[in-house]
């Protein structure tokens, strides 16, 4: 069996983040390593517990989400994937030019939140697919 791929969540609200690692725990192969409220937060706590992957809200008060990929990114070059209400394409753009590897839109389901996470971790770019299994001639 594969280690669990370990996460640390981060979003100003105490729900969302107690939704997530709910969400991610039922899957099976995550461990939720540490939860933040603010980029700042964020930063130290990936600092100090290195995660394989790190889910980042965008709106938070001091530090954005956009900000804190960025310096994680530069830092630490671990693997960003942002969860945000901000549906709009100047958001992703942004999230994206800072170093995040997934752009997931909130309310997500449990396997898009998973397979995104799984992608980050893997290094595969955003939307991938896994070529087709051919079946024995």
């Amino acid at each position: 069996m594969r280690d669990p791929i370990t996460v640390l969540v981060v979003d100003d609200s105490e729900l969302v983040r107690s939704s997530i690692r709910t969400m991610l725990e039922l899957e099976g192969d995550f461990r939720v390593v540490g939860e933040a409220a603010t980029g700042e937060e964020a930063v130290a706590a990936a600092t100090r517990l290195r995660p394989d992957v790190v889910l980042m809200d965008i709106n938070m008060p001091g530090m954005d989400g956009i900000q804190a990929t960025q310096i994680l990114r530069e830092r630490l070059g671990v693997p960003v994937v942002v969860i945000s209400v901000q549906g709009e394409a100047e958001y992703r753009r942004r999230a994206l030019a800072a170093g995040a590897r997934e752009y997931l839109v909130k309310p997500f389901t449990v396997e898009e939140l998973a397979a995104a996470v799984r992608r980050a971790a893997r290094a595969e770019p955003p939307g991938h697919r896994p070529p087709a299994q051919r079946s024995p001639e």
